[in-house]
């Protein structure tokens, strides 16, 4: 058949062109709407600089100005899921009078009406409940299975008409300082109770996925519809913030990406001090979205229902830093149109030496046995040759936390004498307080999984105290200078760090001690590590936040689905042999 390898390689590709999910995660103020927004332009809009091409092109030039070639015939525009319009379908299964309740209940129903005015609250009521019972209908018919039927009346109506009104509400409740959280309220309520009040909780079946199974919704609303004139659905979702949503699509569609935005501290704060919100508002929302900087983190229950940003971002895909140091986002842009191009087209170029560096510290973290948080370590030389490794972990010889059982602990010490340390086995008020907080191990309830156990947790309870110096691991940065002086590796003074999570301040003390100059980082670690330890005297290194792809992406994205040179042969019809 003529031209059959060139069709077939056209539908391989077609498949990843015409449908790709990118959900975006980071702190309020990072800038994840605006990065939704690049994702939404065409491709001239985005006014990205040509590049031009010399001689003289290095490496990353030559690798720019493949992907803007690629870009430039293939980039298609995003559609926009934002989770707020989101939130507002479960705020629209109740009448109007429930809002107002809840505004009452927080002592801003007064505000509210004053601003929005007696002829501006009838209006926004008479509107609230037409949409109201619209919302009850539509939900009818997708429950019955009927979207085909009513796909323009409900496209409609949940990607335009509720979009108005809630930015009507919206505009008010920014007036009198009161949206971002009632945003935060209702997300967590329908979470837990599926829906936006909690006096409901008792009427509701519990499903923590409920909010992110309606975004799922909208993304078939949009396939059914089959927007664009190619077809192509590429949906960008702003934003999600907890860990088991970004599970949820993960194990749906393996074209889903998650794209974590990063910034300054500083830039952030400023962003968020501009939009009216004072330093008390800045701190509680910082506690609000990174759990563990509270000061007792997330109960049981919270842990599946609130938001999260820490543990979201730790399941990222991509990072990208959103700083806005240039005001046209040159820099943002470029790197957007790299990963949707490779999203596109895998293989298109290969990962510069910071991602290869960050992954090979990704793929260490796994050999952590720590029950608390996976990091890894790479250092390298000043050429990103990699000198050693490291991961946080016990010492050599000793047992991992990951595979000691509570049950030798609060029972029989004798059956794990291996693996228990002589404070563990012999301190009988230890043991005895370990006891009574274990209470009981009901071994059905384990299923067959393992039940280890965390000594600084037990320990720091029994003595009353948050202390960080009884954790039994090896941090992954010092396990990497522990590694290379032990195999005798060459002095990493002048050199790079790479740590999924920035040093501490005892791992800082070393790195600079060690002559480290750039330390790359993912999380950033909560305490004063920077401005005490590394920001001082005369060899201060450079903290930069990783951008790029790592885990499973950093595999997606650069391993080409077929050989390149197999598919210009293909697609070109070359042939080297001799006639």
């Amino acid at each position: 058949m003529e031209g059959y390898a060139k069709k077939a390689i056209d539908i391989v590709f077609g498949e990843r062109k015409d449908f790709i999910i990118i959900g975006l995660t980071g702190r309020t103020g990072n800038g994840c709407s605006t990065i939704a927004d690049l994702l939404t332009k065409n491709f001239l809009e985005l006014e990205i600089p040509i590049p031009v091409h010399s001689n003289e092109m290095n490496e990353a030039e030559r690798k720019k100005e493949i992907i803007y070639n690629y870009a430039e015939k293939n980039w298609r525009p995003f559609i926009k899921i934002e989770v707020k319009y989101i939130i507002f379908t479960f705020l629209l299964e109740y009448s109007f009078d429930r809002l107002r309740d809840f505004l009452k209940q927080n002592n801003k129903w007064e505000d509210f009406s004053k601003f929005a005015g007696e002829k501006g609250i009838e209006d926004l009521e008479n509107k609230f409940n037409e949409y109201h019972i619209k919302r009850l209908r539509f939900k009818r018919i997708l429950e019955e299975n009927k979207m085909k039927e009513y796909i323009s009346d409900v496209y409609t109506f949940y990607f335009a008409e509720i979009h108005g009104l809630f930015d009507e509400i919206v505009a008010i409740l920014n007036e009198i300082r009161f949206y971002t959280l009632p945003m935060q309220i209702w997300g967590d309520n329908i979470r837990k109770y599926n829906s936006p009040y909690e006096e409901d909780k008792e009427d509701l079946k519990i499903n923590n996925y409920i909010l992110v199974q309606r975004i799922n919704t909208m993304i078939k609303i949009l396939r059914t519809k089959n927007l664009t004139d190619n077809g192509s659905v590429l949906v960008v979702i702003d934003a999600l913030r907890n860990p088991f949503e970004v599970s949820f699509f993960k194990d749906r569609y393996s074209s889903f990406y998650v794209l974590g935005v990063t910034c300054n501290e500083k830039i952030r704060n400023q962003r968020l001090f501009n939009k009216g919100l004072t330093i008390e508002d800045v701190e509680n929302l910082k506690n609000h979205e990174y759990p563990s900087l509270t000061k007792y983190g997330l109960s049981d229950d919270e842990f599946f229902y609130k938001i999260n940003v820490e543990g979201t971002m730790s399941l990222a895909d991509i990072f990208i830093t959103n700083e806005g140091v240039d005001k046209k986002l040159y820099s943002v842009k470029e790197e957007l149109i790299k990963y949707i191009s490779l999203m596109m087209h895998p293989g298109l170029v290969q990962p510069n030496k910071t991602e290869y560096c960050m992954q090979m510290a990704n793929d260490s973290k796994l050999n952590s046995g720590c029950l608390s948080r996976q990091v890894g370590a790479v250092i390298t030389d000043n050429q990103f040759n990699i000198i050693a490794t490291g991961w946080n972990n016990v010492p050599d010889k000793q047992i991992s936390c990951s595979l000691r059982s509570i049950c030798s602990l609060v029972n029989d010490s004798s059956v794990d004498s291996n693996g228990l340390s002589s404070f563990e086995k012999y301190n009988e008020e230890f043991r005895g307080y370990a006891k009574t907080c274990i209470k009981s191990i009901d071994l059905n309830e384990l299923r067959g999984l393992p039940s280890p156990y965390c000594f600084k947790d037990i320990y720091n309870g029994f003595q009353s105290n948050k202390n960080q110096v009884h954790t039994r691991s090896i941090h992954a940065e010092e396990m990497a200078f522990l590694q290379s002086g032990k195999i005798g590796a060459p002095n990493p003074n002048g050199g790079f760090l790479f740590t999924t999570a920035s040093p501490c301040e005892l791992c800082a003390k070393k790195a600079y001690h060690l002559g480290i100059k750039v330390i790359y980082y993912i999380d950033l670690y909560p305490g004063i590590s920077y401005d005490h330890i590394l920001n001082t005297g005369d060899q201060i290194p450079k903290m930069i936040q990783f951008s790029g792809a790592i885990g499973r992406a950093y595999q997606q994205l650069y391993t080409p689905i077929l050989p390149f040179k197999d598919e210009l042969k293909m697609r070109l019809k070359w042939n080297f042999k001799r006639k």
